[in-house]
């Protein structure tokens, strides 16, 4: 009798021992917890255009979790919206601290995958440049660096304005069944409350 091998977990046989602590997607998407991220990656949507017409905007940083800036990305974009990644303008730093920021950095922020570095990817505004007001709905996605990573430059000098807490997560969302880790935070445009987040 011949068992039948999901191709995630396929594609786990192929990779090798994990030589430093690494975030694995296909392990991580082959997991029943995981359903509905894998459904989001493997399936095609329900209905392509059911946030049409509607503008996203994906704040994120330097070390944002990989997947799950990918994910909310690849949710909405999949679905008809407009998504537009946010992040703030290359850091500058004093000399004497000695830090260097690759050039790349004018245009894309890094991401990670736990805690190892992932990859650039490009975004299309600058912070300081865009303003909650122009989009529908707000997503900060999680990640370990994000939370502490300082601003540099005056980078969170200006403020959105944004509902006082996130909405309820919904189960059908893509980050509904994420890990433990840090989940992101969505706000919807509110007329009544609003609150400053840098």
């Amino acid at each position: 009798m011949t068992q039948t091998t999901s191709p995630l977990k396929a594609l786990l046989n192929v990779e090798a021992s994990a030589s430093v602590p690494k975030l694995s997607n296909a392990q991580m998407l082959d997991a029943p917890e995981n359903s509905a991220i894998r459904d989001i990656w493997l399936l095609p949507p329900d209905n392509p255009k059911r946030h049409a017409g509607r503008k996203i905007a994906v704040v994120a940083t330097d070390g944002v979790e990989e997947i799950e800036l990918n994910t909310v990305q690849h949710y909405f974009r999949s679905r008809g919206a407009q998504v537009d990644l946010i992040a703030p303008k290359k850091p500058s730093y004093p000399d004497f601290l000695g830090l260097q920021i690759p050039a790349v950095r004018e245009t894309h922020i890094m991401t990670i995958t736990f805690i190892a570095i992932g990859g650039w990817i490009r975004f299309d505004r600058n912070l300081e440049d865009a303003s909650a007001k122009d989009y529908d709905v707000v997503i900060v996605p999680g990640g370990v660096w994000t939370a502490s990573a300082p601003p540099a430059g005056g980078a969170s000098s200006r403020t959105w304005k944004m509902p006082a807490r996130p909405s309820s997560m919904n189960p059908r969302s893509p980050t509904a069944r994420s890990s433990p880790r840090a989940r992101p935070s969505i706000w919807q445009r509110s007329s009544t409350r609003s609150t400053t987040c840098s």
